[in-house]
């Protein structure tokens, strides 16, 4: 935001999606050494970014970025986890017509597994938080930033304890101008260990 001569206005600012990974790839993208030396999601240290509903734009591993048919305009099928796949599945519809009428964030608990076959036989595994029923954090992630806030909390993730930390991204035009969690959010993943050390 600036000021001059009591106007007030924004500055406005294009990102395609290489500047959004800059976020999440680098430390700091303006910095002399921009490339992260701590990224290593084997270890859980790593950034991501999501959008408002909690789909994945931004994440060291670009296959779980999750992406649209480019013939068809339609969403991917995301990873599901394996008791919605299996309900996909029977129900033989297409996973747009699926998904839309079926629950979000169906009791997501550690003790759910993430469905195998997609990743074996489709390899469609882009995140989308609402159906990750596999992975609890995404819950915390968007209860955190509901109101537009941030916060943190401890997660245990491939056998790796984390310290997880999510935080809106304000937005003020546009289609996000009245969403409090503005266009999405940022969470940032540290392996315990090495954060206290």
């Amino acid at each position: 935001v600036y000021k001059a001569e009591k106007k007030v206005g924004y500055v406005s600012v294009a990102l395609d999606h290489k500047h959004i990974m800059q976020f999440t790839d680098t430390v700091d993208p303006t910095g002399k050494n921009p490339v992260q030396d701590i990224a290593d999601a084997s270890v859980g240290n790593y950034a991501f970014m999501w959008d408002y509903e909690g789909k994945n734009i931004s994440h060291p591993r670009d296959y779980s970025i999750l992406g649209y048919n480019p013939k068809t305009g339609e969403k991917n099928m995301p990873w599901l986890s394996s008791d919605v796949a299996e309900k996909f599945y029977n129900s033989k519809k297409d996973i747009n017509e699926f998904l839309k009428d079926y629950p979000q964030f169906e009791e997501q608990s550690l003790e759910k597994k993430p469905n195998i076959k997609q990743i074996k036989e489709e390899g469609n595994v882009g995140l989308d938080c609402r159906y990750l029923n596999f992975a609890p954090q995404c819950q915390g992630w968007m209860q955190v930033t509901e109101n537009g806030g941030y916060g943190s909390f401890i997660i245990y993730w491939s056998k790796v304890w984390k310290l997880t930390t999510a935080a809106a991204i304000p937005y003020y035009t546009g289609k996000y101008a009245n969403s409090k969690r503005g266009f999405g959010f940022v969470t940032i993943g540290a392996n315990v260990d090495e954060f206290h050390a």
